[in-house]
């Protein structure tokens, strides 16, 4: 007995049609797709059901590179079989499948799966019933009939529709557009020429205001180029329109859409004209971080010098002192130098009946004139000494003011440390992040009514809040428009980012199509020495000897090159090593 869905109607019927489709895109020629043939394939690997191929290629299309392909022997009117397939640098294409296409296929051509889209909806299908599946539910049964959304009229109209009172809508349009603008699901049918995308277009522009996220789909590109138009009509004096607040997915058909908007609307020129500005913008952010770090680098100078300074000036004060003292020392000793002196020669020679009491005398005097010499000589040290520290005090007491002196006139007119030091720290967030000072959203009621400023919507999300905008796309193409900050806008551009180890290795493994130690790359990396277990453990039919010739020949630093005596000042990249170690002699 087959197990029960517990997926809710029509969930499992949806998932029939879907996987029908996928089939009879797989059994289909593909007649409208451009096939690519390729030839002269090898295996390369064949791990886990997964075979890996390599093709040469004469004529490739960069459209393919990256995206899912189908892939069939050239001659074959079969199924078509999923596939990945890459270009490398040498030109020649990688391929990667689980059919197995033998060990040598001569001919094979591939076409852009179209089925992609159709198995990505299955898969959000599928999930319906698990935790934390994509798919609303219960809003989902709305369109079976199912469930009770909330209905009603938006009474406030000129809240969220600019001009509502002078539009020229008739009571039925006007009745679809407070409806959608209130309840939770709005079904609008009328005949060609009855205003629909006017319609269409006010209740989008109060879905805006109301602080709300549009997708509009539609089955052909000019009803979408149609409506958008509209939608570009009604909000192009908002504040973030320039910015992408519409945008449209896909290319423009209609010519007045291209002329009028395309340069608001077209997502390329969005993301290079924000590029641009955020460039220019975090340049001049990084600017006045460095003004601010060369003033808090000025006040910690002139503090070093003041203190410095000080200590000099006790350091003088403290020679002077010894010196005085040696002074007044060394007078002292000749003085009793003098006066033992005198006493010598007053007694003379010891006669008579009181000599021994003179001789003794004599001794005494002689000792005290013997350790006041000795005391003599070592104060006169001290005192040159003493001399020779307060002249260098000095000479630093005046080198450091003057220093002080040319320091302090660069403090002219620079705000105090703490609120220099403040503003640098607000800059470097500010850069760390990628946002800008000033355009994030504050605090704001819900809803955006009309004459309201509207933020910038893809610059970014401030404290998590989205922003609002719409994107238009056609058929079943849905782009959601997702608020990123201006770091995840450099990222979305394409624009470097720092090669990683693993992002290298992840590199070299399928160009070279083998397994490549992340350790050993992670060495290159940090600069280590090189050495023959390294250079093997990248690439085993590497000569290590022709690998010391070239980081020889390119300037390694010293930390690589310890092992390399004749190698030494220059500075090389990781990835040049990484070529030097990959790259066979024979193509450098």
């Amino acid at each position: 007995m087959a197990q029960e869905s517990t997926r809710p109607y029509p969930v499992d019927e949806l998932l029939t049609a879907v996987r029908l489709e996928v089939a009879a895109e797989l059994r289909s020629d593909g007649k409208d797709n451009q096939k690519v043939p390729l030839s002269q394939g090898r295996r390369t690997s064949s791990t886990e059901g997964r075979h890996k191929y390599l093709f040469q290629c004469r004529k490739w299309q960069d459209g393919l590179d990256g995206k899912p392909v189908l892939v069939r022997p050239s001659r074959s009117t079969g199924a078509w079989a999923q596939a990945e397939a890459k270009r490398l640098p040498d030109g020649n294409v990688r391929l990667t499948t689980a059919v197995d296409l033998g060990n040598a296929p001569a001919h094979v051509q591939i076409r852009e799966d179209d089925a992609a889209g159709w198995r990505t909806l299955a898969e959000r299908l599928e999930a319906v019933g698990q935790p934390d599946h994509p798919v609303r539910v219960e809003s989902a049964g709305w369109m079976v009939g199912r469930g009770n959304p909330r209905l009603g009229n938006e009474r406030s109209m000129d809240r969220w529709v600019a001009n509502w009172v002078s539009l020229q809508l008739n009571s039925g349009q006007r009745q679809a557009v407070s409806q959608a603008l209130a309840g939770e699901v709005t079904f609008l049918w009328g005949p060609p020429g009855t205003g629909k995308t006017d319609v269409v277009g006010h209740i989008i522009e109060g879905s805006y205001r109301q602080d709300l996220t549009v997708l509009f789909l539609a089955p052909t590109k000019v009803a979408v180029d149609q409506a958008l138009e509209r939608v570009c009509h009604l909000l192009s004096a908002e504040t973030g329109f320039p910015d992408g607040l519409v945008q449209r997915a896909g290319d423009i058909t209609v010519p007045s859409l291209r002329d009028r908007y395309g340069e608001q609307v077209d997502p390329d020129l969005i993301a290079a004209r924000l590029s641009a500005a955020l460039d220019a913008a975090l340049t001049e952010r990084a600017d006045e971080l460095r003004i601010a770090q060369t003033g808090i680098a000025v006040h910690d100078k002139v503090g070093a010098l003041r203190a410095d300074l000080a200590t000099a000036q006790q350091q003088h004060t403290q020679a002077t002192q010894s010196r005085d003292a040696a002074n007044s020392a060394q007078a002292g000793a000749r003085r009793e130098i003098a006066e033992q002196t005198a006493l010598i020669e007053k007694i003379g020679f010891p006669r008579g009946l009181f000599a021994d009491r003179k001789q003794k005398q004599l001794d005494d005097a002689r000792a005290v004139v013997t350790s006041a010499r000795t005391r003599l000589e070592s104060i006169t040290s001290n005192l040159a000494a003493a001399e020779r520290a307060r002249r260098h005090a000095m000479a630093e007491v005046t080198r450091l003011r003057s220093a002080l002196q040319t320091e302090e006139a660069k403090m002219a007119g620079l705000p105090g440390r703490a609120s220099l030091a403040s503003r640098a720290d607000r800059l470097q967030t500010a850069l760390s992040r990628g946002l800008l000072r000033g355009q994030g959203r504050g605090e704001e009621t819900p809803g955006r009514p009309v004459g309201s400023q509207a933020p910038q919507m893809v610059r970014g999300s401030v404290q998590g809040q989205p922003r609002a905008g719409c994107t238009v796309a056609a058929g079943v193409t849905v782009i959601p428009v997702t608020a990123e900050t201006t770091r995840r806008l450099r990222g979305m551009l394409g624009l470097p980012v720092g090669p990683r180890p693993e992002a290298f290795q992840s590199f070299a493994e399928d160009y070279r199509e083998r397994s490549v130690g992340l350790d050993a790359v992670r060495h290159i990396y940090e600069r280590r020495s090189l050495t023959r277990d390294v250079v093997a453990r990248l690439n085993p039919d590497a000569s290590f000897a022709d690998v010391v010739k070239d980081a020889q020949g390119m300037g390694c630093p010293d930390r690589w090159c310890q092992r390399f005596p004749a190698v030494r000042g220059g500075r090389a990249s990781a990835t040049s090593v990484w070529s030097t170690v990959w790259q066979p002699r024979s193509t450098r």
